[in-house]
């Protein structure tokens, strides 16, 4: 089959906007239908008017990059209608040159309602966070402007006949927001194999890493780490806290950089890495801490997983399934520092062990083959 996939980013693409996210989730899926011998190729939007060439080839992938425009006019009473007609436009000229079986959209503002509605038999629309749900949980005041891409949003999940999104959890957020008519199927993100030769390290000689990911947002939960290190170093204990975002300066200013950091307490911000560097990171880090306050999936939980690191996390996306058993005692509520400290210190003392259960979490539920599979059982399901 022929895959098009619609979304934000696609790593290692020059001139790309990342959009919310890197685009993990459209590398891995592609990456997975083409070991099974299907044919994949991606849309992302361009950030660079200037960036060329505007089709790239990416380990076997196909990547078009679209650039983004808009009418002055038009665009006050229709916010993202020249986008909305550029990529229906493209859209429909790589169809011609080679038909399509499926279409997957994600679910950017309903952006992609024109392609939903010139094939409606082969749009599979993929949930990740919604306008809705942000708007919501950020309290956003509802001018023009949201209204407009709102009704454009649930005018997308009206139109689909399948939606797929990735926790269970996401799956009833959405029916309760949109009250979806169609079908929604749950496929979780998997990833592949974690690089070998990487050994995570003693921390017994040294401050042990706490490896903390994602953007200085209050979803994310970043106002968090300051307290949660200060009653950390009030034990006593000793840590290195590295955090890795694209938001340095914000977040230097969240964390209080400039009222230095507490004893015996070590601070690292650096900006996003490069795939080999991110795995470096994980497989280094003695504990990774996760306190944000909503995630509809969480990739860096199971990125962790995936290198056998101990987490210590909220309980947003995917921890409901991830964090059972013995790992429910790693879950936290973030605005308890101590209760979250002393989790970071009980995760870094148990590290092997907790290690090893995550990563045969990772190996049974969240591998790029098992969402593979269970993505091409879903669309037989279809025909």
């Amino acid at each position: 089959m022929k895959f098009l996939f619609i979304g934000q980013g696609y790593p290692g693409v020059k001139g790309a906007s990342s959009g919310s996210g890197i685009g993990t989730y459209l590398y891995e899926i592609c990456q997975g239908l083409m070991a099974r011998n299907h044919s994949c190729e991606v849309i992302v939007w361009q950030d660079d008017p200037h960036a060329v060439p505007v089709r790239q080839e990416i380990e076997g992938v196909t990547v078009h990059l679209l650039r983004h425009s808009y009418w002055p006019i038009i665009e006050r009473l229709v916010p993202d209608s020249r986008d909305e007609f550029r990529l229906r436009h493209l859209v429909r000229q790589l169809n011609a040159e080679r038909p399509y079986d499926w279409i997957e959209i994600e679910s950017e503002e309903g952006i992609a309602i024109g392609c939903q509605q010139d094939f409606p038999q082969k749009v599979l629309l993929r949930a990740h966070t919604t306008l809705a749900q942000m708007i919501r949980f950020k309290g956003v005041q509802v001018g023009w402007r949201e209204k407009c891409r709102l009704n454009r949003e649930r005018r997308s999940f009206t139109l689909a006949p399948w939606v797929v999104t990735h926790s269970p959890a996401h799956a009833e957020s959405l029916r309760h927001d949109h009250r979806i008519p169609g079908r929604i199927d749950v496929v979780p993100h998997g990833i592949g194999n974690p690089i070998p030769g990487m050994q995570h390290p003693d921390v017994s000689g040294g401050k042990p890493i706490v490896l903390i990911i994602g953007t200085a947002d209050l979803r994310k939960g970043f106002d968090r780490i300051r307290p949660t290190m200060e009653a950390f170093a009030r034990s006593g204990e000793a840590a290195c806290f590295r955090v890795i975002t694209n938001q340095c300066e914000q977040t230097s200013r969240l964390l209080g950089v400039e009222r230095g950091w507490p004893t015996g307490i070590e601070v690292k911000i650096e900006s996003r890495l490069s795939a080999d560097e991110m795995e470096r990171a994980y497989q280094t880090a003695a504990v990774v801490f996760h306190p944000a306050r909503y995630e509809s999936f969480g990739m860096p939980l199971v990125e962790a997983a995936r290198n056998g690191t101990p987490l210590v996390t909220t309980n947003v996306g995917i921890v409901p399934s991830l964090m059972t058993g013995e790992l429910a005692r790693y879950v936290v509520d973030g605005d308890r520092p101590d209760e979250c400290a002393l989790a970071l210190k009980k995760a870094i003392a148990d590290g092997k062990e907790i290690g090893a259960v995550l990563m045969a979490r990772y190996e049974a539920e969240f591998t790029r083959k098992r969402m593979a599979d269970n993505y091409l059982e879903c669309l037989r399901a279809l025909k």
